[in-house]
């Protein structure tokens, strides 16, 4: 499908990046709902920023509003244990 991505705002073929991941929630999160449609570098980029490991629903969501924001992050263990801390506070 060719569209603009939304990060880097190039006309070009798209792809679809599952928000929720499919190997963590099989099916679960199906539908537009759950897909950000991004050219191949900028979702290759996004998948560099997410654990493989499942994280709390919330994550993800979050790390697509960095990712679209333009701001970098390198998930670290620290990076993630501010994480937790915002989400438990601000819940």
């Amino acid at each position: 499908m060719i569209g603009i991505c939304p990060k880097c705002g190039e006309l070009t073929n798209l792809t679809r990046h599952h928000i929720y991941p499919t190997r963590h929630y099989n099916g679960q999160y199906s539908g537009d709902r759950n897909i950000l449609k991004l050219c191949r570098s900028c979702h290759d980029d996004l998948e560099k920023m997410i654990p493989y490991k499942k994280q709390e629903h919330g994550f993800y969501r979050a790390i697509i509003k960095v990712f679209l924001n333009g701001t970098t992050v390198k998930i670290t263990f620290w990076g993630f244990i501010l994480y937790r801390l915002f989400v438990k506070f601000h819940n």
